[in-house]
């Protein structure tokens, strides 16, 4: 039987996640090359060392709610623990100019000084993430688990969240009854550490996927080592070559067959998948392909 080469262009986890699918689940035998233009794989996900301490930056975490990435971490052996969080410290909540909250780092403390300050916005925040939660689930089960989908809006759609791409985090969350106090501080920290933005630059579904992942429900979980594991783990199972500092010139389609230019070498693939954001790659795409 022939073997088909796949070409991945990524190595963040999406790239990863397609390489071990191809290489443990296709039915015919394939020869995987993922191309990844940075001196090492991983994507936004990476483990720095700081201070002499390893630090995870990008994808800190995986939530409870995950059933994915929870199932995928068990095939693939990594260990996941709760955050180690001190038993006694100082937090609060900045504003970009002063703390408008303080606390000794004790939950009762925590709650008490949120509601006081937030009143019944911060039970709100709570129920409209747990209803998010709810619908969103219904991904992991059928039909829509064992249905195929041509973009993420589709699949928001098939389980009645679509309507949250279409409308500002800040002005969903206004409709929801929550205060403008409590958007502008509590729910703008956690979007800011999430994303770098306020709820008012992004739609309200990845408002409340940040809402989710800050912990307002379910738990949090990260991997022991690095979530860098997972790539890495991937890879190795998927059986792909992997070729880092390896920067995309053009990609071309011939007949059957799709050509990608590099800096180094040329490659042809009877499959290309383009894992990474081509809006930050500059990439020639040939006239067959544009609009594909």
């Amino acid at each position: 039987m022939s073997s088909h080469t796949i070409g991945i262009i990524g190595s963040g986890i999406a790239g990863c996640s397609m390489a071990y699918q191809v290489g443990t689940q296709s039915e015919e035998p394939a020869e995987i090359v993922v191309l990844e233009r940075a001196p090492e794989m991983g994507g936004r996900i990476k483990l720095l060392s700081v201070g002499g301490h390893s630090v995870n930056a990008g994808g800190k975490y995986i939530h409870s709610s995950n059933e994915q990435l929870l199932g995928l971490a068990n095939t693939l052996g990594l260990k996941l623990s709760r955050p180690i969080k001190p038993e006694q410290g100082p937090s609060g909540i900045w504003n970009g100019h002063r703390f408008v909250i303080r606390t000794d780092g004790s939950a009762w403390q925590t709650n008490v000084s949120l509601f006081r300050r937030y009143g019944l916005s911060i039970l709100r925040i709570h129920r409209v993430t747990q209803a998010f939660l709810c619908r969103f689930r219904r991904a992991y089960r059928p039909p829509v688990s064992t249905t195929g989908f041509e973009t993420p809006t589709d699949l928001l759609h098939a389980i009645g969240l679509d309507h949250l791409l279409w409308i500002p985090g800040d002005e969903y969350l206004r409709n929801e009854g929550i205060s403008d106090r409590a958007i502008d501080e509590f729910v703008s920290a956690i979007t800011r550490n999430f994303y770098a933005q306020n709820p008012s630059e992004i739609h309200a579904f990845a408002c409340l996927v940040a809402l989710v992942g800050g912990g307002t429900v379910g738990s949090v979980y990260t991997v022991e080592g690095g979530t860098i594991q997972f790539c890495q783990r991937l890879l190795e199972r998927s059986n792909a070559t992997v070729k880092t500092d390896t920067e995309i010139r053009s990609i071309e389609a011939d007949g059957s067959t799709v050509s990608v230019a590099t800096d180094t070498e040329d490659f042809e693939f009877d499959v290309l998948c383009i894992a990474a954001p081509l809006e930050s790659a500059d990439i020639s795409i040939g006239r067959s392909l544009r609009g594909v």
